[in-house]
């Protein structure tokens, strides 16, 4: 238990920083904003909007139950 206790807080910056990454979009250009790490990829939009949601649940879950429950 105390492994998973330490494994769960080392990983936990890195976990949440690439979460994050998914939420950062380019200022609009004509119009449009982009993924800030692959430029071809329109934020919010097509297959993005489902990678978002998924994040911002994993997000929640990690942030709000998992870390509580240790």
């Amino acid at each position: 238990v105390a492994s998973m206790v330490w494994l769960l807080y080392f990983l936990y910056p890195s976990i949440n920083t690439s979460l994050f990454k998914v939420f950062r979009c380019t200022a609009p250009i004509d119009g449009k904003r982009y993924l800030h790490s692959d430029l071809s990829i329109e934020c919010y939009a097509g297959g993005h909007r489902t990678v978002v949601y998924f994040a911002a649940v994993l997000l929640l879950f990690y942030n709000a139950f998992l870390v509580r429950l240790v």
